[in-house]
């Protein structure tokens, strides 16, 4: 009797500790797809790219495919998307940072070691040119140049997906993209798997067999095949060249926003390395053959890493030349209560988001 008052007890007591788990695991943490919110219907549970309600596509706004089948920069000449905004002075402009790595080898990269042939100068460059709060900057590119096997990679923040701002998982996508290029793979066809080709780890990155002053050329010549220029006007392709001597970043700008629309801003970053007079002259004189406007720009007397060349130029074209129209903030299931807590509790004066440099 004893023994099966023993077993029972047992095994309430098991089934006890069982449904005190699934009690636990049920007053969990929700799951990342339930805190989503949609933007086009309003409920939980899914990202609007996954709305059945989706009658456009919310990545290019095309009406004829949805998001998961969006094949927009197939074409050669879809390489960016430009905003509706016309602030603070010219419609939105596309943007390229062309970043030459002298000793850096595509063949011979690896990804544990970036550090050879700096190719991490590199991947910090593509974080600074692309990445923003809430997004990736859809008009802008980089373009790195491995100058030792003359191989050039763009990525466009309008058409790359899954893109993390980390050197590794960055460095691995590059890795992938240049393995590809050499064996003769790449995405799916877009006609054919549209759904693959938008989801494929290698759109948006881009590897072709050409040097730096090749991709200039292609960037400026892009511009005039399109008819973004004319005879009958002033260049609207700018490309800004560092120079310690140049004019001021600010005063460039200004200069910018008080002529015609721009079509496009080329900014040519040294490596660690820099670049010498002479090659600046070359790129100089092939850029003006193409009806480009240079510009050599200072950012002061202090020496500054690359990278943050890159986040300062886009800072003063954001303030002074034109600004993109940020994102709506993602909704991580605050709450409009939470929300408006957070921004009563703020002092009095400009927000964290709102900070100018000066």
């Amino acid at each position: 009797m004893s023994m099966g008052s023993h077993g029972r007890g047992k095994g309430s007591s098991q089934q006890a500790s069982a449904g005190k788990g699934q009690a636990k695991q049920g007053r969990g943490k929700p799951s990342a797809s339930s805190r989503w919110r949609c933007k086009l219907c309003g409920t939980r549970g899914h990202p609007s790219s996954d709305c059945p309600q989706a009658t456009k596509c919310s990545h290019c706004g095309n009406s004829q495919h949805t998001t998961k089948r969006c094949t927009f920069g197939a074409k050669p000449s879809e390489r960016f998307l430009l905003c509706t905004n016309a602030e603070p002075h010219h419609p939105c402009f596309w943007r390229r940072f062309l970043v030459p790595l002298q000793r850096a080898d595509a063949k011979t990269f690896k990804v544990d070691d970036p550090r050879e042939g700096r190719v991490d100068v590199g991947l910090r460059c593509i974080s600074s040119g692309l990445f923003r709060s809430q997004g990736l900057r859809r008009n802008s590119q980089v373009c790195l140049e491995f100058e030792m096997s003359g191989h050039s990679i763009e990525v466009s923040g309008a058409l790359v997906r899954g893109l993390r701002p980390d050197d590794r998982s960055m460095g691995s996508r590059l890795r992938a993209s240049i393995d590809a290029f050499i064996e003769g793979g790449g995405p799916p066809d877009p006609e054919e798997d549209p759904v693959g080709w938008s989801a494929s780890e290698f759109r948006g990155i881009e590897v072709r067999k050409r040097g730096l002053l090749k991709a200039l050329r292609a960037a400026i010549r892009g511009a005039a095949l399109k008819g973004e220029m004319t005879a009958a006007c002033s260049p609207r392709v700018a490309v800004l060249i560092l120079d310690p001597d140049g004019i001021p970043i600010a005063k460039a700008c200004e200069g910018l926003a008080q002529r015609e629309p721009l079509v496009g801003i080329i900014a040519i970053i040294g490596d660690d390395r820099g670049l010498e007079p002479e090659s600046m002259q070359n790129l100089a004189t092939a850029a003006e053959s193409l009806g480009a406007e240079v510009i050599r720009v200072s950012l002061g007397s202090t020496t500054l890493l690359a990278s943050h060349v890159i986040v300062l130029l886009h800072h003063y074209l954001d303030e002074m030349v034109h600004r993109c129209t940020n994102s709506e903030p993602r909704d991580y299931g605050l709450g409009a209560s939470r929300r408006s807590a957070d921004v009563s509790d703020q002092p009095e004066g400009p927000s964290k988001r709102q900070c100018i440099l000066k």
